[in-house]
């Protein structure tokens, strides 16, 4: 009987701090944040399979590297994701990147198209990454 109590107790302390979050994961820095996206045709002799150049701009944290890669297209036959690309941020806090168009490792032209999402993230001198944050290419 003593023993079916205490098991109670242990399962209703564990479901009370799953519940509370205190055994999340939590990320020692934020994601980037204040992003802002600026989207342009990409030229035909650029871009043979069409698409976008996207511009992103944002805050971070100083001194860290940003982080960008188009979640949506196929996968480079090496199994890497393309576009994909990085910026540092400056001492202020502020970054800006842009994912033009690609060869991927066969020789193929690969560029962002509007409607797939690009995953932002960043890491810092310490090798400490955030979260990521997805957008919506418009």
């Amino acid at each position: 009987m003593l023993r079916v109590m205490m098991v109670r107790r242990a399962t209703l302390l564990l479901l009370w701090v799953i519940g509370c979050g205190c055994l999340g994961r939590s990320f020692p820095i934020p994601p980037p944040q204040n992003v802002v996206q600026s989207v342009t045709e990409c030229p035909p002799a650029q871009c043979p399979g069409g698409g976008v150049i996207l511009r992103l701009s944002g805050v971070a944290t100083a001194g860290a590297q940003v982080f960008a890669q188009d979640v949506s297209g196929p996968l480079d036959p090496t199994g890497q994701i393309l576009p994909a690309g990085s910026a540092r941020v400056t001492p202020e806090g502020a970054w800006q990147l842009t994912l033009g168009p690609q060869l991927d490792s066969m020789g193929v032209v690969r560029a962002v198209q509007r409607g797939h999402l690009v995953d932002l993230f960043q890491v810092n001198d310490r090798g400490e990454a955030s979260n990521t944050v997805t957008i919506l290419v418009r």
